[in-house]
């Protein structure tokens, strides 16, 4: 009887969706739908499709039901106060501009008509790149959120949001049993996918308290406890990092607030819910952040007959001014440009003194380092054949200076040579990616044509391309291997399944994780203009070890649960890992 109802009362609702669908044709055929679209714009503040920004904006629709007075339901008189946090959190902390949002429906009434065609206006204005937010506060009940006059299964809602052409969408849910729902489950990497456009894209649900549990109101009674606090973690300033603030910070903050109540009032616990379908997380942009450039020298030749300048690092403490200097030597003070000149000690004094000259007389220094190559490869791998040291005093150049049987001390500058140079060199240039076929074109045009050797190719015998590929195929399936952990790690937090049973599972996927980490660290040396790329694929896989280390930490303390510092490092973790693959995409916009 129960069930024949619920297909009645479901039928009903697909109905109520159809017959917006025919009404809205039927306006466009009428060409009124441009009319009325046109007012809803002036109305509730929304710019036109032809005035959205095309870099990405954030959008909004908010939902805040109070008036049941049709459903026979208790109404509910914190509608407005939940509504104003939830704005406020939006364009206050997450820099949401007003013109962009909407909210929905006056004195507390909405209808599931009035959703529908907010929603596909919407749809009608939304850009690839932008970020939507759905917001509902109400009754919610067997699945379902409550509006003013029916209710509305979540799959359906959720579904229809989902289908918005935006690459985000966030949905925040704060009402009864709103965790009875499940997302499409984790998003894995392809070979197609670039950081770009894997990283930030899908669909994330907040809700307020689990499946089987009631939301309750702040203690003060006057607006709903879960929108209180994702306004908290929304506003918070220590969320912000480098201008902006992530969705799983956000997240973090929100999980933080809710057991601290939960501590408080443990007879009214609240356990909130959190599933995703993005990879990655997402940045929010809230303020202008301006990173530290490189320090530039002002009156420094960047190059000279002597000696480029590739890059300076400032190394400043409190009390001292300190600089680091990336130079290619190119010929000593007496004009030698010979290698093994090159890399006498007297010779890198003397081009030391040099530097340091030009470079003090530009401002005061206390102590300078000078690390020195051949050329451009030799800096970008940071493979030096000597470094010295230049200390304004005595007193610090006992500090600085080491002796040491390849160290050499000279007008008051320590040169450390490295003894291993040559052999390093040839190394990286015997398994370089893509050498081997410099040198086939090389050898083509001199005549000289060496067979290559066959077998497995390694090093010097890999093409670039073959190198992008292989790097390629294991970042993939380390990223997708770390978003179907994380899954898993969420519902550790959503406190559906046990720290216990994830410890048991996830055994065999760490140690796949390590065999690829290790496969990734001991291959080819990248090509010099990929080497950043290769860099920070490495620091990627490097967090997602880390993982998988913590984890196998957990599983020989034989203790129940993740300990309070295996959940603070992994978290960390978690953290350092979406920052990776946002300085991935930013590595990968430069090649």
């Amino acid at each position: 009887m129960v069930q024949r109802r619920m297909i009645r009362k479901n039928n009903r609702i697909r109905m109520v969706l159809e017959r917006i669908k025919k009404q809205t044709a039927v306006r466009e055929n009428r060409n009124l739908l441009e009319e009325e679209q046109k007012n809803t714009v002036q109305k509730n503040g929304l710019r036109e499709e032809a005035e959205f920004h095309d870099g990405g904006e954030k959008y909004a629709l908010l939902v805040s039901v109070g008036n049941y007075q049709k459903q026979n339901l208790v109404d509910l008189v914190t509608w407005k106060s939940d509504l104003d946090l939830i704005q406020r959190g939006l364009t206050q902390g997450l820099k949401l501009k007003e013109e962009n949002l909407r909210a929905l429906g006056s004195e507390g009434c909405v209808s599931v008509r009035e959703l529908a065609l907010a929603i596909q206006n919407f749809a009608k204005m939304l850009k690839k790149e932008d970020t939507f937010f759905f917001y509902f506060s109400g009754h919610g009940r067997n699945g379902e959120l409550t509006f003013s006059d029916m209710g509305l299964a979540l799959p359906s809602i959720l579904a229809f949001i989902g289908e918005l052409p935006c690459k985000n969408k966030i949905v925040i849910l704060d009402c009864c049993y709103s965790g009875d729902f499940q997302t499409e489950g984790t998003r894995g990497m392809s070979l197609e996918d670039s950081a770009e456009s894997f990283a930030g894209h899908g669909m994330a649900i907040l809700a307020s308290s689990s499946a089987n549990e009631v939301s309750r109101l702040d203690e003060s009674g006057q607006y709903s406890l879960y929108t209180g606090i994702v306004n908290m973690a929304m506003l918070s300033r220590r969320n912000v990092r480098q201008g902006r603030i992530s969705l799983h910070a956000i997240q973090q903050n929100i999980q933080e607030l809710m057991e601290i109540w939960n501590n408080h009032y443990p007879e009214h616990r609240q356990q909130p819910i959190f599933r995703s379908n993005i990879g990655g997380t997402i940045y929010f942009e809230v303020e202008p952040w301006h990173p530290q450039k490189p320090q530039e020298i002002n009156g420094i030749h960047r190059e000279n007959e002597f000696y480029t300048i590739c890059s300076t690092k400032p190394l400043d403490t409190a009390k001292l001014k300190r600089l680091s200097v990336f130079v290619i030597a190119k010929r000593t003070s007496d004009g030698s440009s010979d290698s093994q000149d090159l890399k006498d000690s007297s010779k890198i004094s003397q081009l030391t003194k040099r530097i340091v000259e030009e470079i003090c007389g530009t401002g005061h220094y206390d102590a300078i380092w000078c690390y020195f190559g051949h050329d451009e490869g030799d800096i970008i791998h940071h493979l030096y054949y000597a470094h010295s040291v230049w200390a304004r005093n005595d007193e610090l150049q006992k500090m600085y200076f080491r002796a040491s049987k390849d160290s050499f001390v000279q007008d008051g500058i320590c040169v450390v040579e490295n003894t291993s140079y040559r052999m390093l060199r040839r190394m990286r240039k015997e398994n370089q990616a893509g050498s081997a076929q410099s040198a086939e074109r090389d050898s083509e045009h001199s005549g000289n044509l060496e067979e290559k050797a066959p077998g497995k190719l390694s090093g010097a015998n890999l093409s670039e391309e073959e190198y992008v590929l292989e790097t390629k195929k294991i970042l993939v399936e380390v990223v997708s291997l770390a978003e179907k952990f994380l899954v898993s790690f969420q519902e550790v937090a959503n406190h559906t399944i046990s720290a216990e049973e994830v410890k048991v599972h996830y055994q065999e996927w760490s140690r796949r994780v390590k065999t690829l980490y290790l496969r990734l660290s001991d291959g080819a040396i990248p090509p010099d203009h990929l080497y950043a790329w290769t860099e920070q694929v490495v620091d990627v896989a490097g967090c997602v070890t880390d993982l998988a280390i913590l984890l196998e930490e957990q599983n020989r303390s034989n203790q129940n649960g993740f300990d309070e510092r295996g959940s603070w490092l992994m978290n960390h973790a978690v953290k350092q890992y979406y920052e990776g693959l946002e300085k991935l995409k930013e590595v990968e916009k430069k090649l």
